[in-house]
């Protein structure tokens, strides 16, 4: 089964960009416009990894990793923001519980490393010696 990525980021353009990128790795991924839906979204879905932007109508990237971070099924669900700048949000998502960060413009292997941080998934067998 394909571990389930929650992407909330308000620009679809974006979120779609987001979730051609991890398909290509074979992550199946969910998409919230804002943090409200996010929060709904992760309750019901219960998601592997979020991928949250920080500026977003309704409810920001910060409040989200906070209400997250208060629920005791999301304590150790790994949660990276997306966002363009080192903001103050930014440094407070941080401290708020986020555990990685990936900034705009992205990356396609920073993004696809710093996921697999936190979901490595299947590793092929190693040619070292026993």
């Amino acid at each position: 089964m394909a571990q389930k990525i929650l992407i909330v980021e308000d620009h679809a353009d974006a979120a779609n960009m987001l979730a051609l990128l991890l398909a290509r790795e074979g992550y199946t991924t969910i998409h919230a416009k804002n943090g409200r839906e996010g929060f709904a979204l992760a309750i019901k879905e219960n998601p592997s990894l979020v991928l949250t932007d920080l500026q977003m109508p309704e409810m920001d990237g910060v409040s989200l990793v906070k209400l997250l971070r208060q629920q005791a099924q999301f304590t150790a669900l790994p949660i990276i923001i997306v966002t363009a700048y080192r903001t103050s949000e930014f440094y407070e998502a941080m401290q708020a519980g986020a555990n990685d960060a990936v900034f705009k413009p992205i990356f396609y292997d920073r993004l696809v490393a710093v996921i697999k941080k936190f979901l490595p998934g299947e590793q092929p067998a190693s040619g070292g010696i026993a």
